[in-house]
């Protein structure tokens, strides 16, 4: 398994990301603190970028000896991506929006990315069901289109205070195999099944082959490490269905990126030597 850090590549003190940069020589000197801390990579949160500027991203990526685990387009729902909207034009305009965003990660594939919120949310008065028909046809279109592009395509469960459909790891990998998204996988996120997965292990042994993609903040939302989440047993769980992707620390910095970073990366470490087979 690989280490990766949530790194940003225009400026923000907002959100689980521990380093942020909004030009070149701030990507530069932040991808240097990442591989210095020890990872293998980084999950890349986007904004609007150029083609231009994906390329000195990519470069610089390259020349720290870094991967991508997965990339985030935080401007999607800014731009009213709803995969599971009634609305048909709306979910063409989705689907097309986010096709855009695959072409732009092809650079770094092979990599993730995630289907979070812009799923879109179960309506006042709608059927659940008809909900996840909705997004399930979109999920097919997409997860084809990124095939052809070296990218994964993850959904994520999301607990309830944020989110109303596809809440937990168990749902999520009902809801694939129920409409047989055979190139769909799930980002299962700790912070998230901490509030929703009773049995965390357990939920990731059920997903098994169809887990893509691993965010690993502590209970807290902090580093791993700097809360109370009994990571042994998750990665236990990782090793037994034969997990071989990122650890990604989408974290919290709590004013203190650096430390974030280093004790994060030292937590990881010492996990992954204690649960060597």
């Amino acid at each position: 398994m690989k280490k990766g850090l949530s790194v940003a590549v225009y400026a923000t003190d907002f959100g689980p990301i521990v380093y942020s940069g909004a030009n070149a020589a701030q990507w530069d000197a932040m991808f240097a603190k990442v591989k210095k801390a020890g990872y293998d990579g980084v999950d890349l949160f986007t904004d609007v970028k150029s083609a231009e500027e994906f390329h000195v991203i990519k470069n610089l990526l390259d020349a720290h000896g870094l991967g991508v685990g997965m990339m985030i387009s935080i401007c999607l729902k800014d731009q009213g991506v709803n995969f599971s909207s009634a609305d048909g034009s709306v979910r063409r305009h989705s689907v097309e929006t986010y096709c855009r965003e695959i072409e732009k990660a092809a650079i770094f594939a092979p990599c993730n990315m995630p289907i979070g919120f812009i799923r879109g949310p179960l309506a006042d008065g709608e059927r659940l069901e008809d909900n996840l028909d909705r997004l399930a046809e979109s999920v097919r279109t997409l997860t084809a289109f990124a095939k052809c592009h070296g990218i994964r395509l993850c959904i994520e469960p999301i607990n309830r205070y944020e989110a109303n459909t596809l809440l937990n790891v168990p749902d999520t990998v009902r809801f694939i195999q129920k409409h047989g998204l055979q190139d769909a996988f799930i980002l299962a996120d700790l912070f998230h099944m901490n509030i929703e997965d009773a049995d965390m292990a357990a939920a990731l042994r059920l997903a098994g082959p169809l887990l893509g993609h691993m965010h690993v903040p502590d209970s807290n939302r902090a580093a791993p490490g700097m809360g109370h989440i009994d990571y042994r047993p998750i990665l236990e769980a990782l090793r037994a269905i034969g997990y071989g992707g990122y650890l990604s620390s989408e974290a919290m910095p709590f004013g203190d990126s650096d430390r974030c970073a280093v004790e994060g990366a030292r937590t990881l470490d010492s996990l992954l030597a204690e649960t060597v087979c």
